[in-house]
């Protein structure tokens, strides 16, 4: 394991002809049993001390990703905003740091809807923080969501009553982005760049996002695996988080060993700032491998 790298804000990328940047909501802490429900404290302590770790805290990055492309400034998730704890919800105030205020966001894409990935779409009056952006979800996210017939029995999630008020936050949200909303179908390429792919199971329509230029690409994963240690090793562990935890489990496993194979470079929405590297195959799971920065892998320049 490497050592957990702070988000300082923001960092430029250069990726093909794109003008990258990773932009840092912030970090929250998680508590450990909202990881591998149902799992046994004492194997959970016993997987990390085989990885080497003594001491692991749940403590999860926000990275955002900013895509400038013919004329088009595009956010992939739009952070936490009010919704989280303290220490997140910065995004605007980094991304004015970075040169780029709310207004001149065209379009953000949206990966799904939990609130750490759409509460700063609005602010605490209900107002649009990103007041140009048409924001792209993809349909099956809206259907299911939208569904009076979502089987939410299908979470780890203790709280029954939780996942219900989620939904109605969700909903309440669809209707908030009025004409703003744009869904799109994973497969069909927006921005001749970015191809959004169904990874469902963490919620109904849950999307992975492959940014492609001159031959080369990388994969946005999103939220399929939340940290870089249990989920990785243990893919069928999940988190509460995850709306239907079996298929969840069953994309995450499907997604790393995919990657396993191919080496394709990754960025994670969750993964150690800032959230570039690749999947690596060990034994029955997989490890999180952190790029170096720089890298003549993935030219950086901060």
């Amino acid at each position: 394991m490497q050592p957990r790298s702070q988000p300082t804000g923001h960092m430029k990328v250069h990726f093909a002809d794109l003008d990258l940047l990773v932009v840092t909501d912030g970090a929250e802490q998680y508590a450990p049993e909202e990881f591998a429900p149902g799992v046994p404290p004492e194997q959970v302590q016993d997987l990390l001390l085989e990885l080497g770790i003594s001491r692991y805290q749940f403590v999860l990055p926000s990275n955002i990703l900013v895509l400038r492309h013919a004329g088009r400034v595009i956010l992939f998730d739009a952070g936490n905003g009010q919704m989280n704890g303290p220490q997140a919800g910065v995004l605007p105030a980094n991304l004015a740091m970075a040169g780029i205020s709310t207004e001149d966001i065209t379009d953000i894409l949206i990966s799904h809807m939990h609130s750490d990935h759409t509460g700063g779409l609005f602010d605490k009056a209900g107002n649009a923080v990103f007041p140009n952006a048409r924001i792209h979800v993809s349909q099956q996210e809206y259907d299911g969501w939208m569904s009076d017939t979502l089987d939410l029995s299908k979470s780890r999630k203790p709280d029954a009553g939780a996942l219900q008020s989620m939904q109605h936050r969700i909903r309440n949200s669809f209707a908030q982005m009025g004409s703003a909303l744009q869904c799109f179908s994973p497969g069909t390429p927006l921005f001749e760049c970015i191809t959004p792919i169904l990874a469902a199971g963490h919620t109904p329509g849950h999307c992975m996002f492959e940014i492609s230029r001159q031959g080369q690409s990388f994969l946005h994963l999103c939220d399929i695996a939340h940290d870089e240690a249990l989920l990785f090793a243990k893919p069928e562990w999940g988190t509460i988080f995850d709306t239907d935890f079996d298929m969840a489990a069953q994309t995450r496993r499907r997604v790393l060993s995919m990657l396993g194979q191919s080496r394709q470079p990754v960025f994670g929405y969750h993964l150690p700032w800032p959230g570039f590297g690749h999947v690596s195959r060990q034994e029955q799971g997989f490890r999180w491998m952190p790029l170096r920065i720089p890298s003549p892998q993935w030219p950086v320049m901060l």
